[in-house]
């Protein structure tokens, strides 16, 4: 019998793509660890009054840009060099974008099935892309919770777009990596 190795389930909190980005900005700008906590706790309880919500939101940013797992450190590090180097909003969606799947596997899956839907049918339903998400790490209510954070996150950073109705979703901003280090 095959030992299942444990995923971390993505974002089940709502994580705007801005409080991605001004977390890679700070980590970037070598800001100290407590002024950005408290920086980014500030952000978030503006739209969220519950502090074990606070909480949690900082911990997914946290684990992002802050302190990643030891798997991503490196990948972190050169992410903030490039940073500091190229500080537009390309170079914050892209990296953004990387170092989410690189910390949460979970979200590469959510965004993978996203993109087959979207190729096989132009427009995806939310319902569509937890199927999918479901079969695969059961039907379970964190699950379910998840992909719908998820995928609004990918909206926020206009990965997507909505769709003719609600919780239909299309093919968002296309960005293709502007030399071979982005793309790595």
């Amino acid at each position: 019998m095959a030992i299942r190795k444990k995923v971390d389930i993505g974002f089940n909190r709502r994580v705007r793509a801005s409080w991605l980005t001004e977390t890679l900005r700070l980590s970037a700008a070598g800001v100290a660890v407590n002024e950005t906590e408290a920086g980014l706790k500030e952000q978030i309880a503006l739209e969220n009054k519950g502090k074990e919500t606070i909480r949690k939101v900082f911990i997914y940013l946290n684990r992002v840009w802050i302190k990643p797992r030891d798997y991503c450190s490196a990948l972190r590090d050169e992410a903030l060099e490039m940073f500091r180097h190229r500080p537009d909003v390309d170079s914050a969606f892209l990296l953004n974008w990387g170092m989410c799947i690189a910390a949460y596997p979970f979200i590469a899956r959510v965004a993978e099935a996203t993109g087959r839907l979207l190729r096989l049918q132009g427009e995806t339903h939310a319902s569509q892309v937890n199927v999918r998400i479901r079969e695969r790490f059961g039907d379970r209510h964190f699950v379910y919770r998840s992909v719908r954070y998820n995928l609004s996150t990918f909206l926020e950073s206009g990965a997507l777009q909505e769709g003719s109705k609600s919780g239909n979703y299309l093919i968002g901003r296309v960005m293709k990596p502007r030399d071979a280090k982005e793309a790595a």
